[in-house]
């Protein structure tokens, strides 16, 4: 009778070794779980703080953009390229958030959290980008119009040189009229012996032995363009020899500027012209005291003009 009961104790002492290795290996399946789990949260806890400090950083970055965007010392392009700068740092993070989404190392709550700034930054550089495309539009559409203001600009400057060339070449033109118009004009020469006791005659042929001194008369015609005031003429008298006469001597003759040089003159005189016809005669008395034989030219001058002519002879 002893014999079974001693079996039954030894197979129950058994029984219970099992339940208590069966217990204990239990207990460290569930504890290495536990802390298997307490683990990677807390990994995860460290990878959401970190994305925590970048997005506090970028937001600071993307909230400092405002004086970027007032800097005037930075063109449009400059001020795109910061701004795309930090777009991409916020696609960097989102991307990485969700690489870590599905590996399950973020919760639901975290995400949705972390999402929520995102968000908030994704619409404060779209306000940006959209900003400064509206800069970028408005740009062009001023671009534009300075390119057509210089065209116009230019049209007008070239417009404005040929009208301006145009009055420049109407007031020379009308300037020449004018000077050409304001010439003085003569007209009924007449030629005077003058003998002893001032007796004059009046003639076109002389006898060479009476002709002593000439006075050569014509009329100033009327002119009402010319300008009033005194006039300084030229007498030259050009003998049949083709000489100039001249009468140095006795202070009739000098010389006149005349087609860019100095020609000599016969005689001269002073007359004060009223634009009315004004009568002039100019006194002569050749060097030697005698014309020389044949036809005698006789030209008037005025200004640098030729404005008269006639001739009168000796025989």
């Amino acid at each position: 009778m002893s014999m079974p009961s001693a079996t039954a104790s030894r197979s129950g002492r058994s029984i219970l070794i099992i339940m208590g290795l069966l217990v204990i290996a239990s207990l460290g399946y569930f504890t290495t779980r536990y802390f298997t789990q307490k683990s990677g949260f807390q990994q995860a806890q460290v990878d959401i703080d970190q994305y925590k400090l970048e997005i506090q950083e970028l937001e600071v970055r993307i909230q400092d953009f405002e004086r970027t965007m007032e800097d005037k010392n930075l063109d449009l392009a400059e001020k795109e390229k910061l701004l795309n700068e930090k777009y991409k740092e916020l696609e960097s993070i989102v991307s990485r958030l969700q690489a870590e989404r599905k590996l399950n190392r973020i919760s639901q709550e975290k995400m949705k959290q972390l999402e929520g700034q995102l968000s908030t930054l994704q619409s404060q550089v779209d306000t940006y980008r959209a900003e400064i495309g509206k800069l970028q539009s408005d740009n062009q559409a001023l671009t534009g119009q300075v390119d057509v203001f210089r065209e116009n600009e230019t049209r007008l400057r070239s417009e404005y040189r040929t009208l301006e060339e145009r009055h420049v070449a109407q007031n020379k033109e009308l300037e020449q009229t004018v000077k050409i118009a304001s010439v003085l004009k003569t007209k009924d020469f007449r030629f005077l012996n003058v003998r002893k006791a001032g007796k004059e005659e009046q003639d076109v042929t002389f006898s060479r032995g009476r002709l002593k001194e000439l006075k050569v008369c014509f009329t100033l015609q009327e002119n009402r363009i010319a300008a009033q005031g005194m006039r300084e003429l030229f007498l030259v008298i050009e003998n049949p020899d083709g000489t100039i006469q001249a009468n140095f001597g006795e202070g009739f003759s000098g010389s006149f500027p005349h087609n860019g040089s100095e020609s000599v003159f016969t005689s001269r005189l002073e007359a004060d012209f009223r634009q009315d016809d004004l009568e002039v005669c100019i006194p002569y008395r050749p060097a030697n005291g005698a014309f020389a034989k044949g036809a005698h030219r006789v030209y008037i001058y005025a200004e640098g003009y030729l404005i008269g002519q006639s001739a009168f002879s000796v025989k």
